[in-house]
């Protein structure tokens, strides 16, 4: 008759408690440069062409802030805030005379069956 042989299992070991650290926030700023495009065209419905001549699309800066919490070694709550800042674009030197208007003219505009937005 053979031997049964004895298997030791591996004993659980007590959960490390993880040093606390106190919540770090670190603020970002960022820089993004748009270069000019020469004789930039739209295409429109169709397949016809528009010229638009030299686009120069604004620069945008950026901030953003954030901080994270640590709850425990498996749990943590993380809160942020971006903010970007885009200039103007430039078509042959000038602004646009023609605003796009914001979404709840947009929306006011859908809902009332207005042809003219405020800008």
């Amino acid at each position: 008759m053979p031997m049964a042989t004895a298997v030791r299992l591996p004993t659980a070991t007590a959960p490390q408690r993880l040093p606390l650290r106190r919540p770090t926030t670190r603020p970002i700023v960022s820089y993004l440069h748009n270069f000019p495009r020469d004789n930039v065209s739209l295409t429109l419905v169709g397949g016809a062409k528009q010229p638009l001549g030299d686009v120069q699309v604004g620069d945008v800066y950026d901030a953003s802030i954030g901080m994270g919490l640590a709850l425990s070694d498996r749990a943590l709550i993380s809160f942020g805030y971006d903010q970007s800042f885009v200039g103007a674009t430039r078509a042959d030197g000038r602004l646009p005379v023609r605003r796009v208007p914001s979404w709840a003219a947009c929306w006011w505009a859908a809902r009332t069956g207005s042809t003219t937005t405020a800008a």
